[in-house]
């Protein structure tokens, strides 16, 4: 399984005191189009860096290798989150959801550890052109274990329909969806493609954390 889901390990007060963190130091968002919003490098900072005592009961923490707390009201597309060439691990840790929210986690994944944003014939201003790529998973030699046949129908239209995702996005992807449920903690292999679910909530918001290592 390329990942793990660590239910019910953050209690109410500690996902409190980080949404208190992220609304008290606004003023250092960074990004801000297209219903996208990111703090950068929370994890230096105390009330966040307190969270290790949980995960790295799981996975090395002692190399960090990007953060950012995020709000959006976009699904943002499917993606690989790698870094440096070398093997990485993500960590999700869901904060705020107003209605029951997925998140996607495929079965296909890159072989080479670069990152990447599948957008197919999108073109959006901004938050989407770093490590975007015009080109759709499916035509990108270097994803392994595609199906080479449609997305399955019902997995699509539950949990990845939106207007700018179109079935074509996906195809030859199989995948998880997995709920985002604040208190949960998410773990997975950087190099597999994932993605927002369908966007039920009006906005969530969640921490994305990063460090380098192989996922097991």
């Amino acid at each position: 399984m390329q990942y793990k889901v660590l239910k019910n390990v953050l209690s109410q007060e500690q996902i409190e005191s980080i949404l208190d963190f992220y609304n008290e130091y606004r003023h250092l968002i960074e990004q801000q189009d297209n219903g996208w919003e990111k703090l950068n490098s929370p994890w230096s900072f105390d009330t966040i860096k307190s969270l290790d005592s949980v995960i790295s009961q799981h996975i090395d923490t002692s190399n960090n290798l990007g953060d950012n707390i995020y709000k959006h009201t976009f699904p943002y597309f499917p993606h690989v989150d790698t870094h440096g060439g070398y093997p990485c691990v993500n960590v999700l840790v869901p904060l705020y959801v107003d209605k029951p929210q997925k998140f996607i986690i495929f079965d296909q994944y890159v072989k080479e550890y670069t990152p990447r944003t599948y957008m197919g014939d999108i073109k959006l201003d901004k938050d989407f052109k770093t490590n975007t790529s015009t080109t759709f998973i499916s035509e990108d030699t270097d994803v392994v274990g595609l199906t080479n046949k449609p997305i399955d129908q019902k997995f699509y239209n539950d949990n990845l329909k939106h207007e700018y995702r179109t079935e074509k996005m996906f195809y030859g992807c199989t995948g998880h969806a997995v709920d985002f449920t604040p208190g949960n903690i998410i773990i997975f292999d950087s190099k597999f493609i994932h993605c927002t679910g369908s966007m039920l909530a009006d906005y969530k918001i969640g921490l994305s954390l990063r460090f380098s290592g192989e996922y097991v």
